[in-house]
């Protein structure tokens, strides 16, 4: 039964036979986990004997993981926050060399040297970018407003406040 969420129900009981309910909730379109259109940001771990390894499952176990971000989450605003990548830095073709936190809606953006190159945006969770380079926690407390660049990765970052002319343009 879901062994993996259930491990200390298993230790309290003895066993791993005992009686769970669960409670299953919709997409905003009313849809249940078992039919394929089901919005996949509402994906549940179901509780049932090899049922899949959910990303809701991943970052349970992420959470207590000392290598993974989530065990001590250093930003302020939620790790499952969505943010922008550059298609490049998401493809991991390009290293992030310029972060940015946007003063009108408080956005992250995290660019390769490409910037955009043209391509739309990728969004993500917050958390991945972070996971794939931990040298990220180091702007955690990069202010609204501002933007941090770097030359390459292992380089210190450069921070600067955004220019009201910059973001009248």
């Amino acid at each position: 039964m879901g062994e993996s969420l259930m491990h200390g129900s298993n230790w309290f009981y003895g066993d791993t036979e005992y009686p769970v309910l669960q409670a299953l909730y919709p997409d905003l379109k009313g849809r249940f986990p078992e039919d394929p259109e089901l919005d996949r940001a509402f994906v549940q771990p179901l509780l049932q004997p090899k049922g899949p390894f959910t990303l809701a499952k991943q970052d349970f176990w992420a959470s207590a993981d000392p290598s993974s971000s989530l065990f001590n989450w250093k930003f302020p605003d939620p790790p499952h926050t969505s943010v922008f990548l550059s298609a490049a830095v998401h493809c991991g073709d390009e290293a992030v060399s310029y972060v940015s936190h946007d003063l009108d809606d408080g956005a992250w953006q995290f660019l390769g040297d490409s910037m955009s190159a043209g391509k739309p945006p990728v969004i993500s969770c917050f958390h991945h970018p972070i996971d794939s380079d931990r040298s990220l926690e180091e702007l955690a407390d990069l202010a609204a407003g501002s933007w941090a660049e770097r030359i390459s990765p292992g380089q210190p970052w450069v921070r600067h406040q955004h220019d009201e002319r910059d973001e009248d343009d």
